[in-house]
Order: structure tokens, then C-alpha cells, then sequence
């Protein structure tokens, strides 16, 4: 079977990474189902990379499980499979915890983590039975701040951090059946992310004034300065899909890849240091 004959389904895919990738595999022919909560936006941003033959533009509310349970139906219908799954949706809530009124809290839970689960409570039978011979990929798509905690992000740091336990979950659940999941951990790209894919708590509390140097520094100094080149970002997913045996984690990004290799050096180096006392709880032996 021909590597562009598989199926894609890509969610968040009007803007920022998703659009990029969806472009990018429609310029190598392959066939994609591509949501967005407006469908007419996402034909317009994808302009004349959009063709009915090989894009099924959905418009879909990934919080809705009958909404989502629709748009697989309508993918195999039109394409007979899904072999690859992005489930790239996502925003972020800028602010400090204690500012996070609970419904922000829930909502963001709702698309960065909750909409997970409904892709895969109704694309998992169709992966299953999937006969490819590459067999079928998923792709959840966290953030370095899914390993490191941020201030003024720790919402969305904390939602990323269920996405990373979801997708190692995931990816043992579903290696008896030859399915990976990889969880990708990008850093900063180049996108409308920090502007369009941020909102801001409707709460601010004064006494945070740390908190509103690192707001004020994401949207004035590192917004449009970001090292990642989006579309370099799609060539590397396209690549993660054929890799016979890929990462369970995938630090994309010089930043992320540095801060990683940081997060871990100083986990490691803090259980060295209260071994003693973390292992004291055991019964004597």
C-alpha cells in the first residue's frame, strides 16, 4: 500500500500547527479529515490547498461526543479508514491559578483533554480493525509545558500533564494491537498561538505581579519571535507517522529538546538527594 493512500485525521486544523500540517499533507497526497469549530474558515485559511477529493473540511465541537462521534462516521464514510491521528486542538488560559475561576478551569480541561477522549472513544474500533500494514499512529499533542510548569500557565501546563499520562497510557494499552501513540511536546512556533490560542483570565489579582511579567512577556517579546518554523513542524509529523518504531515522547523544537534535557538533569539530581527519606516508608525488611 502506497505511504499516501493513508487516511489522516487532524483536529485544530484552521490555524497554527494543524493548518500547516494539513497543507503540507495535501501537497503529498494524501487524504485528510481536517476539524475545525468553523468550517468555513477552515476552507478559507487553507485557500487553494483546499480540493473536496482529498480534504473533508468538518466542522466539529470536539467537547460534544455526539459531535465527534459524527465526524468519524463521516471520515470512513468518505475515505474508508483513519490511519493517522492528530489530535492537535488546543488553547491555553494565561493567568495565575488562584485568578482561574472554576469555569475556565473546566473549560480548558473540556478541549485540551476531554476531546481527547471522545476522538478516541470513537476512533480506537476503527484503528483496531485497521488493516494497513503500517498500522495506524496517533499523535496527541502536548506542550513543553506538559514536563515543566510555567507561571501564568498553569492551567494549561496541568492539562498538558494529563495529555502526557493519557498518551503513555494510550500508547501501552494499544501496543498488543501494533498501534503507537506518541505524545509530540512542542515549544514555541511561529503561529497566532500566543494571540488567538491564548485567553486571558477574566480575573487578575494584583498582588501577581510576576505572574503579568511573564503574560506581558509572551505576548509583547516572544510572540512573532518564536524559533519554530511551522511548516518544518508538519515535515516532522509526516515523519513520525513512518517511523517504524517511534518515540513514546517527542521534544519538538531546539527550546523544548534544552528545557527538557534541564527538566530532567534537575528531577534526577533532586532524588538523589531525598532518597534517604523517600525510601524510609517502607516496612523493614
Amino acid at each position: 500500500m502506497s505511504e499516501t493512500n493513508r487516511v489522516w485525521y487532524v483536529t485544530g486544523a484552521s490555524k497554527g500547527l494543524g493548518l500547516s500540517l494539513v497543507q503540507k499533507l495535501v501537497r503529498a497526497g494524501y487524504s485528510v479529515a481536517a476539524t475545525s469549530r468553523n468550517k468555513q474558515e477552515l476552507i478559507q485559511n487553507l485557500g487553494s490547498w483546499y480540493n473536496a477529493d482529498k480534504v473533508l473540511a468538518l466542522q466539529v465541537d470536539l467537547t460534544s461526543d455526539e459531535s465527534v462521534e459524527k465526524s468519524i462516521k463521516d471520515t470512513v464514510a468518505k475515505f474508508g479508514t483513519i490511519d493517522v491521528i492528530v489530535n492537535n486542538a488546543g488553547y491555553s488560559l494565561v493567568g495565575s491559578i488562584e485568578a482561574s475561576s472554576a469555569e475556565e478551569v473546566k473549560k480548558n480541561f473540556e478541549v485540551n483533554v476531554f476531546a481527547i477522549f471522545n476522538v478516541m472513544r470513537h476512533a480506537l474500533p476503527i484503528l483496531r480493525a485497521n488493516k494497513n500494514p503500517t498500522r495506524p499512529r496517533i499523535m496527541n499533542i502536548s506542550s513543553i509545558g506538559g514536563l515543566v510548569g510555567f507561571q501564568a500557565f498553569g492551567v494549561y501546563s496541568s492539562t498538558k500533564f494529563a495529555v502526557n499520562g493519557l498518551s503513555e497510557s494510550l500508547d501501552s494499552e494499544l501496543a498488543p494491537f501494533g498501534i503507537r501513540c506518541i505524545c509530540v511536546l512542542p515549544g514555541y512556533f511561529r503561529t497566532s498561538f500566543l494571540e488567538s490560542g491564548a485567553t486571558t483570565t477574566k480575573k487578575t489579582i494584583s498582588e501577581y505581579t510576576e505572574v503579568q511579567k511573564v503574560v506581558d512577556n509572551h505576548l509583547n517579546v516572544i510572540n512573532n519571535n518564536q524559533a519554530g518554523d511551522p511548516n518544518k513542524a508538519a515535515e516532522v509529523f509526516i515523519e513520525l507517522s513512518k517511523i517504524p518504531s517511534p518515540p513514546k515522547h517527542f521534544f519538538m523544537g531546539s527550546d523544548s529538546y534544552s528545557m527538557a534535557i534541564n527538566a530532567y538533569k534537575g528531577a534526577n539530581e533532586e532524588l538523589l538527594k531525598w532518597k534517604d527519606l523517600s525510601c524510609s516508608t517502607d516496612f523493614p525488611k
